[in-house]
C-alpha cells in the first residue's frame, strides 16, 4: 500500500513524495507477504524545511528501525540486508518508529519521519553523502529497504539556455538571480556548487559558492560544442566538441575542484564523426558510464563507453538505424537513458506537424523494443504503437526522471505540446503515455523541458513564461515570467 505525504517545502511548489529524490544501492529484504518494504525522501537541499523520510509497504503494527550512516556496508542482521554502517563512528540515526496500519497485514505499514533541514545554504557542506536504510521487526523475522544514498545539495535552480537566465523557485516569487553563460546545454555538480555550460566558445563555469554567482570560461574550443554530461562519481565532464578541426569528438575535463588539472582535456573519441555522419544530440548515463549519441540526419545511435576503469574508454560502437513509422522526413532530435543505464528512449521528429515519436532501445537485450507486436517490424510509442500515442510533433527534448518510473517529451511544431511517458524499472517492456495539457499556448516555444530533482514536477516554456506542470496528474501548477526567454533550447533543473 503506498502513501502520498503532501508537505509544503517551499512557498512556490507544493511537493509530493511520490518517488525518490535520491539513489537507491544494494537489494532488500522481502517481509511477510513477499513484499519489499521501501525508504523514499524529497531532495535534500539546505532550507528544505519540509525534508522528510518516508517508511511505505512495511507490515502493518510492526516497528521500523530507521538507520542514517555516514558510511554504507553489506552485512545482515537476522537474514535481512543491512547497507548502512550503525557502528558509533559513523551512526548519524538510528531510532525505532512504531508503524500504524492494520496489524499484522503486510504492505499496510507505512510512516513518516520529518527532519527540517534549517541550516542555510553553505557552500562547504554541498555533495555531502549521508545514506539510510529500514530494517522492520516483524515480530523477530527481519525485513529491510534498499539502501538510500542522500546527497546534501544547494537550493534548487532553473537554468534557461544554459545560463543565460538562473532563476531561484524556493523565492515566495520566483526571482531571476543571474544572468550569466548562454548556451545550448548545462547540468549542475558539486552539490549545485557549480554549473557547467555548453557554450559557443567552450565549457563556461557557473560558480554558486559566491552571490550572485559568476561564470568563466572553463575551457575553450576552436568551434561551438553541444551537450553536458558530468561524472559526479569521478568529476568529469564531457561535452561534444569541435577540439580537432574538421571533425566532432566527444571529451572528457578534468572537474574536481582539487585537481591541479582542473578544466585541461583528459580523454576524447577517435572518429565519431565518421560513425554516420552529423553528430550533435547527445546524454551521458546517470552513472557516468556510457554516452548516447546520435547522427541526426542518418538516425544512428553510438554507445560510447564512458567508464574510466574500462579497457574501452572512449571506445564507440554503432548500435544500427533509430527506427520509424509513419514519416515524411524523419529526424533523430534527442536521446535520454533510463536510471539504471539499460535503456536509451530516442524522440524522433517525423516531419512537419505530425506526431512525433519515441524510439526505445534495450542494451540488455541489445535491440529496440517494438510497441505494437501485431504489426509486423519495430514500432514506436506513437501513432502506430498500441495503444496510439499522441507525442508531439517535431518532439525536441525528453527528460528522464530519476527514480525511472517516468519521462516527459516536449515539441515545439504546431504551437508545441507535453507529455509523459510512464515506465516500470521493473518491467523494461511496460509504458503508457499521457498528454499534458497546458492551460496556455505554448506558442511553438516548447523546445525544453526539465524534470524537478525530487521528481514531482516538470517545466517547460509558454508563451513568454516559464510553466509548471505536477507529476501524478498533468495540473498546471503555476507560471511565472523569464525575461529575456523565448524559446530555449535547454532547460536544467536539478
Amino acid at each position: 500500500m503506498k502513501r502520498t505525504c503532501i508537505q509544503l517545502v517551499a512557498p512556490l511548489l507544493l511537493i509530493t513524495s511520490l518517488t525518490s529524490a535520491q539513489d537507491a544501492y544494494g537489494a532488500g529484504t522481502p517481509g511477510a507477504g513477499n513484499v519489499f518494504p521501501t525508504l523514499s525522501c524529497g531532495e535534500a537541499w539546505m532550507g528544505n524545511t519540509g525534508f522528510a523520510l518516508n517508511i511505505d509497504s512495511a507490515l502493518g503494527g510492526a516497528t521500523a528501525w530507521l538507520g542514517v550512516s555516514f558510511a554504507r556496508v553489506n552485512t545482515s542482521y537476522g537474514g535481512a540486508s543491512v547497507l548502512v554502517d550503525v557502528g558509533p563512528s559513523n551512526v548519524f540515526i538510528i531510532t525505532p518508529i512504531a508503524l500504524p496500519g492494520p496489524i499484522g497485514v503486510p504492505g499496510a505499514g507505512s510512516a513518516v519521519y520529518p527532519y527540517a533541514l534549517t541550516m542555510p545554504p553553505t557552500p562547504s557542506l554541498a555533495g555531502l553523502h549521508v545514506y539510510a536504510q529500514v530494517v522492520i521487526d516483524e515480530g523477530g523475522i527481519y525485513a529491510s529497504s534498499r539502501g538510500l544514498d542522500i546527497e546534501l545539495v544547494m537550493p534548487p535552480r532553473l537554468l534557461f539556455d544554459g545560463a543565460r537566465r538562473v532563476v531561484d523557485t524556493t523565492a515566495a516569487t520566483p526571482g531571476l538571480v543571474a544572468s550569466l553563460a548562454t548556451g545550448n546545454d548545462s547540468e549542475f555538480a558539486h552539490g549545485r556548487r557549480r554549473a557547467y555550460v555548453a557554450t559557443s566558445l567552450g565549457v563556461e563555469e557557473v560558480n554558486f559558492d559566491v552571490a550572485p554567482p559568476t561564470s568563466s570560461s572553463l575551457f575553450a574550443t576552436p568551434g561551438i560544442i553541444y551537450g553536458i554530461g558530468v561524472d559526479h562519481v569521478n568529476n568529469r565532464t564531457y561535452t561534444l566538441s569541435g577540439y580537432a578541426v574538421g571533425q566532432r569528438e566527444l571529451i572528457g575535463i578534468d572537474t574536481d575542484l582539487t585537481s591541479p588539472g582542473y578544466g585541461t582535456l583528459m580523454a576524447s573519441t577517435i572518429g565519431l564523426t565518421g560513425a554516420g555522419g552529423y553528430v550533435e544530440r547527445w546524454e551521458l548515463a546517470p552513472d557516468g558510464r556510457a554516452a548516447a549519441v546520435l547522427t541526426v540526419f542518418s538516425r544512428q545511435l553510438i554507445i560510447v563507453d564512458t567508464d574510466p576503469t574500462s579497457p574501452n574508454y572512449m571506445g564507440w560502437a554503432n548500435q544500427g538505424l533509430v527506427p520509424v513509422d509513419a514519416a515524411i522526413f524523419p529526424i533523430a532530435t534527442h536521446c535520454n537513458f533510463t536510471p539504471d543505464g539499460t535503456q536509451v528512449l530516442v524522440t524522433v521528429q517525423t516531419g512537419g506537424s505530425a506526431p512525433g515519436e519515441v524510439a526505445r532501445y534495450d542494451r540488455l537485450l541489445g535491440q529496440w523494443l517494438d510497441h505494437n507486436p501485431i504489426q509486423p517490424g519495430v514500432q514506436n510509442i506513437g501513432s502506430q504503437s498500441a495503444p496510439p500515442a499522441t507525442v508531439p510533433a517535431a518532439p525536441w527534448t525528453v527528460s528522464v526522471a530519476r527514480s525511472g518510473t517516468f519521462a516527459v517529451v516536449s515539441g515545439f511544431a504546431s504551437g508545441g505540446g507535453l507529455g509523459r511517458i510512464d515506465l516500470d524499472t521493473a518491467n523494461p517492456f511496460y509504458w503508457s503515455y499521457t498528454p499534458v495539457i497546458s492551460p496556455v499556448i505554448l506558442g511553438g516555444a516548447s523546445w525544453a523541458c526539465d524534470i524537478s530533482g525530487d521528481d514531482t514536477q516538470f517545466v517547460t516554456v509558454g508563451s513568454g513564461q516559464a510553466l509548471v506542470f505536477d507529476v501524478a496528474t498533468g495540473a498546471f501548477v503555476t507560471g511565472f515570467a523569464v525575461p529575456g526567454v523565448g524559446s530555449p533550447g535547454a532547460i536544467c533543473w536539478y
